[in-house]
């Protein structure tokens, strides 16, 4: 499979519009004044979760990857940028994630049966000094049992 950015989460909706899986708008997903817990920065790698269609960040649910889940985070990495430009952010989260992907799994993304994306800085994150890449993989048959780590999926 290949990286899809805009497959994974295409679902989650946010002031009525659509948002593909790039940091959320706004401030209710991000790095804002209040980080907390349920924040996708603050997922680490290992941890699962599921999210609601339609879902905010409020949606996101965070459970053991023993149980049904739709996304795992294989990495965390940071934006070397100096400016915001959405292409260029895409490009080089691409990069981090597939190396993270290839890293956590143990087999290359571009022959997985598995799907790759990740969460990258909004131009509001962005403007409060948000420079961080979430990187999730997901199974594109649906939520699955167990962790990808080391299965050279």
């Amino acid at each position: 499979m290949r990286l899809n950015p805009t497959k994974l989460l295409a679902v989650m909706l946010l002031g009525g519009v659509f948002v593909p899986l790039a940091w959320w708008q706004g401030g209710a997903i991000g790095r804002g004044a209040s980080e907390d817990a349920t924040q996708p920065s603050a997922l680490q790698v290992g941890k699962c979760f599921n999210a609601e269609s339609g879902a905010t960040l409020t949606g996101i649910g965070p459970v053991g990857c023993d149980t049904r889940h739709e996304y795992e985070v294989i990495g965390l990495g940071r934006i070397t940028a100096a400016t915001f430009d959405s292409g260029a952010l895409a490009a080089e989260a691409d990069a981090i994630c597939i190396s993270a992907f290839e890293a956590y799994v143990g087999h290359s993304l571009a022959v997985s049966s598995l799907d790759a994306t990740h969460i990258t800085p909004s131009a509001e994150s962005w403007d409060r000094g948000d420079r961080g890449v979430v990187c999730l993989v997901a199974d594109p048959a649906g939520p699955t049992t167990g962790s990808v780590a080391a299965s050279g999926d």
